[in-house]
């Protein structure tokens, strides 16, 4: 269960990361998944870093981590990337479903 809260702090409550930051972060990746534009977080390592969490999470190396780590604590990339992540799954759903219905009608 401590999981469970730590995921929802993440999200929604002040944690160890600036929430205004993972609100830009999330409203950015969900509505735009392609990330056409450009996220202009002021910091080109976390730029970077959700752009290849959202598009190529497979991609994510330890020197992607290791950029972070010049700038934000360990809790702070735990809740940049919870947020990215939940963001781009969120996302994907709702185009899924979007085509779905577009298919239904």
């Amino acid at each position: 269960m401590k999981y469970i809260e730590k995921l929802k702090r993440s999200l929604f409550e002040d944690g160890h990361s600036d929430l205004d930051l993972r609100v830009q972060l999330f409203g950015h990746i969900y509505s735009d998944l392609s990330l056409s534009s450009e996220l202009d977080t002021k910091d080109k390592n976390l730029d970077s870093y959700i752009k290849k969490l959202t598009l190529n999470a497979h991609e994510i190396s330890d020197n992607d981590i290791d950029l972070l780590k010049e700038d934000y604590s360990e809790d702070e990339i735990f809740e940049l990337t919870v947020t990215g992540s939940v963001a781009a799954g969120l996302g994907r759903v709702n185009k899924a479903m979007a085509l779905l219905n577009y298919f239904r009608s």
